[in-house]
């Protein structure tokens, strides 16, 4: 029993499709990386910490159609003692690359980051 035969036949390549459009307005990355730099704790990654805040402010606005804040890899910024971030209007089609400090609490860095994306 060969179980590695079904899906694409041999030589076929993979076929990328056109998906639906996941959120309407705006996304922001934040990069993990950077935020493993500022605490040696991974439960307390900054940028996660400010992910799950930021989510969480989305919600509490309705605004999950809108907008979503997602963690990605290294961005290859590298600011030194920030976060780098990039956020992307889908309407407009522009990308703005940002880094933030995280001298503030999570939930104020979270709040000015929703006013970004608005």
């Amino acid at each position: 029993m060969d179980l590695f035969k079904w899906g694409r036949g041999e030589g076929q390549k993979a076929r990328f499709e056109q998906a639906e459009q996941p959120v309407g307005q705006t996304m922001i990355w934040m990069c993990e990386k950077c935020g493993s730099k500022l605490s040696s704790d991974e439960h307390n990654n900054p940028t996660r910490l400010v992910q799950k805040a930021l989510k969480s402010i989305i919600s509490e606005h309705k605004d999950k159609r809108n907008m979503r804040a997602m963690v990605s890899t290294c961005m290859n910024m590298c600011p030194k003692e920030k976060i780098a971030a990039s956020i992307v209007n889908l309407k407009s089609g522009q990308t703005r690359f940002i880094a933030f400090e995280v001298t503030e609490p999570v939930e104020q860095i979270a709040l000015n980051l929703y006013k970004e994306l608005q």
